[in-house]
């Protein structure tokens, strides 16, 4: 005959058994669960602003004459663009880690594209052949980094409470900035 502790035993080891692989089916289903990743949060990056000159300009671009010389040296992606309402046709010199040379008719914008990073002045000789009037600006940066780069547009006239300065120069600095070569696109 049996004993009846047996009995019991042998029942509490069923129910025992039953619990152990309760929980081992409710760890392996919770390890089925799949839940989404959320992609990690990227810095800010805060870009640089450019406000060459500070009033709008009245020229459109796609109705004025435009011209696009590529920089010498230029392996950036960053473009400087020239306005020109003067009154006179400019010839606008950059020099810097790209140099380039662009003509400006007068209410025109003009631009020099692929222009690298760094530091950069321009040289501007005005009218037209016979008694030329020149100008060279301030140094100003050109930044590019790999998420961003510059887009400036000077203008060639002055502007009532413009940022950008100009001073007057001489032929012999207008020539003596002058560019290797630039090519046309």
């Amino acid at each position: 005959m049996a004993n009846p502790q047996d009995e019991k035993s042998g029942c509490g080891g069923l129910i025992g058994l039953g619990v152990i692989l309760a929980l081992i089916g409710a760890l392996s289903e919770s390890r089925r669960e799949t839940k989404p990743i959320s992609p990690p949060k990227l810095p800010s990056v805060e870009l640089p602003r450019f406000n060459l000159p500070l009033e709008e300009s009245s020229l459109s671009e796609q109705s004025a004459p435009q011209q696009r010389v590529t920089a010498t040296g230029g392996k950036g992606l960053s473009r400087i663009r020239f306005e020109n309402r003067s009154g006179e046709p400019a010839l606008v010199r950059l020099t810097g880690p790209s140099r380039g040379e662009v003509h400006v008719p007068n209410n025109a914008i003009s631009a020099i594209e692929n222009v690298a990073p760094g530091r950069y002045r321009i040289l501007v000789r005005y009218g037209t052949e016979g008694p030329y009037r020149y100008a060279q600006g301030d140094p100003f940066e050109i930044e590019e980094t790999a998420w961003i780069y510059s887009d400036v547009r000077i203008t060639l006239h002055p502007v009532v409470g413009g940022n950008y300065r100009t001073h007057p120069a001489t032929a012999a600095d207008f020539e003596g900035a002058a560019p290797t070569s630039a090519s046309q696109p």
